[in-house]
């Protein structure tokens, strides 16, 4: 597994041709190696060549199973795509695709330049996105997922799992893409853990709050297995009057972002949070945006379009009906 660079079209030493200085292969675990081709375009080859010099499973290995996986790393232009193309129909089968990185998966902060390919899964099937501009290097672990292909993980195996492994309050249901566990405030941590580590659910996707009126709140958060295939929904109760939970980011790093814009537009607090300072709104701003009791001020400044029934003549001002959640009084005279 090593950096490639892509030579022109009919010129001898293209990657997939052998087992010369281009061609690693790597033990992925499982009984599986795999053979590694790497398209190194822009500065995301910089963390794919990281990775593959900190792996430190870089010998030669023999198993019984091998893939042959293509690494599109970088910026594709219209004029590099006949080279990509013609690098991937010279990688051996068994075979499968990785885009690393934002340019790659859709043209990254470049999408909107006419010399620029809109992803590379334009021009060949890709099986694995990794996000990130650039993504760090740890993130080309996504090559398990390649070797695990087609030995996803059924939301029955979870369930059990859940119920062996966390206590009989949290509750573990199946969902339309995986699982869903409703977890009480004091298991949150506890049943974050158990999805990192038992559910080897290792990419964090997103956190953030319902408003669920006078129920309160809820925390949701939605992880994903890169090995497994299999999502992973984790949702906790929060009380209206004081809604706080003990901060993820101890366990997933990528939490913080979410937590700080969670505590910002629903007030929720995260106990322990590295830094759980403004990120979007203005200095000053007074109330939380996306709670249901948030007066909107754009209703209220100019008439709302719910005072009168579609094809009704203007309707008496004591019969008009205000827009929702704005006060008694707020408006114009």
């Amino acid at each position: 597994m090593a950096a490639v660079d892509l030579p022109p079209p009919g010129v001898a030493g293209r990657p997939g041709t052998g087992t010369g200085p281009g061609v690693i292969t790597v033990d992925a675990g499982g009984g599986c190696s795999l053979r590694v081709f790497d398209a190194g375009l822009a500065c995301f080859g910089v963390e794919v060549a990281a990775a593959l010099r900190q792996s430190g499973a870089l010998a030669t290995v023999t198993t019984g199973k091998q893939l042959n996986v293509f690494v599109v790393a970088g910026t594709v232009t219209d004029k590099l795509a006949p080279y990509v193309l013609e690098a991937f129909q010279d990688t051996p089968l068994p075979r499968r695709v990785l885009s690393f990185g934002a340019c790659a998966n859709s043209g990254g902060p470049y999408w909107d330049s006419y010399c620029v390919t809109k992803g590379v899964d334009q021009f060949i099937p890709v099986d694995v996105y990794v996000p990130g501009c650039p993504p760090r290097p740890e993130a080309l672990l996504a090559w398990r997922w390649c070797c695990a292909r087609g030995v996803t993980v059924a939301p029955d195996e979870i369930i059990a799992a859940v119920s062996d492994g966390l206590p009989s309050e949290v509750r573990c249901e199946a969902d339309h893409r995986g699982v869903m566990l409703r977890v009480p405030p004091g298991h949150w941590l506890a049943a974050l853990a158990f999805a990192r580590e038992r559910l080897d659910c290792d990419f964090f996707d997103w956190l953030t709050a319902v408003d669920e009126a006078d129920e309160g709140f809820s925390v949701v958060v939605h992880v994903y297995s890169l090995a497994g295939r299999h999502h992973v929904l984790l949702a906790t109760p929060l009380p209206r009057s004081s809604p706080r939970l003990p901060t993820a980011t101890g366990i997933y790093r990528g939490a913080a972002w979410h937590e700080r814009e969670t505590h910002e537009m629903f007030g929720i607090g995260f106990d322990g949070h590295p830094h759980l300072a403004p990120l979007l709104l203005p200095d000053g701003f007074e109330g939380h945006p996306l709670r249901k009791d948030f007066v909107l001020a754009a209703r209220a400044a100019k008439e709302w379009p719910g005072v009168k029934e579609p094809g009704e003549r203007p309707v008496p001002r004591a019969r008009r009906r205000g827009p929702p959640h704005v006060p008694d009084g707020w408006g114009p005279a």
